[in-house]
């Protein structure tokens, strides 16, 4: 076997499931500067629970959930805090517990999954849509690389999905209403379904390669605002 672990971003269940056809040993881990070790899947793990979900707690390590799902964590790995203090402040409170930022379910045995970055939600007409569930549904169509989805400004909603997608090499991008029956047909929530597609040749990144949704989120506005709102009924355009 050749073992693969998948960690230092959202890791699509399209990735793993792919891996593992291919014969490989995948598992999932989650940490970060701050905390480098919170959860991960040991050998011994379901496979399930190596695909699907970013492991149970390391040794030593706590995590619990916000009423939000923000996870909080700390242990034997964790920081002791920033050099400004009241960043220390805001990212710690009393009793050591480190605010991740981050959002996630835990389920029965202990193992949690991250659904995704708080500044990533997407707030639309009131109601919260998780730009990486919106993602793992686009993965599925077989034409689509790599998607990030981000907040996009809606004048009557506040805010909507919009989705930038790169393509394979030989694919063709999808039209918006091919999208929408790809969701239709995966039982999504029509307020979950993307109002806007990009396609892109790559996405900004860091140097570990890690995507700068920040940036995306610029790009997607300005993209926006330089078509006067024609990116919902045009999925062909590029950034």
């Amino acid at each position: 076997f050749t073992t693969v672990g998948l960690g230092g971003s959202s890791v699509p269940a399209a990735v793993t499931q792919r891996l593992n056809d291919l014969g490989m040993f995948v598992f999932r881990a989650y940490g970060s500067t701050e905390h480098p070790s919170i959860t991960g899947s040991g050998p011994t793990a379901p496979e399930g629970k190596r695909l699907f979900t970013d492991g149970d707690p390391r040794p030593g390590v706590e995590i619990r959930l916000g009423p939000d799902g923000e996870i909080f964590s700390r242990g034997p790995d964790l920081c002791l805090g920033y050099t400004d203090a009241e960043l220390t402040a805001q990212s710690f409170d009393e009793d050591g517990w480190y605010r991740t930022g981050d959002i996630g379910v835990l389920d029965a045995d202990g193992y949690l999954t991250i659904t995704d970055r708080k500044a990533d939600v997407i707030i639309r007409g009131g109601e919260n849509i998780s730009a990486l569930e919106v993602e793992e549904v686009l993965l599925s169509m077989p034409a689509v690389a790599e998607a990030v989805v981000v907040a996009a400004p809606d004048p009557r909603l506040g805010e909507h999905a919009a989705a930038v997608l790169r393509i394979r090499e030989g694919a063709v991008m999808p039209t918006l209403e091919q999208v929408r029956a790809h969701f239709d047909a995966e039982g999504v929530a029509r307020q979950a379904w993307p109002e806007q597609l990009l396609e892109t040749d790559d996405f900004p990144r860091t140097a570990s390669g890690k995507v700068q949704k920040f940036r995306v989120r610029q790009l997607v506005r300005e993209a926006q605002a330089d078509t006067a709102g024609v990116i919902a009924t045009t999925p062909n355009v590029r950034i």
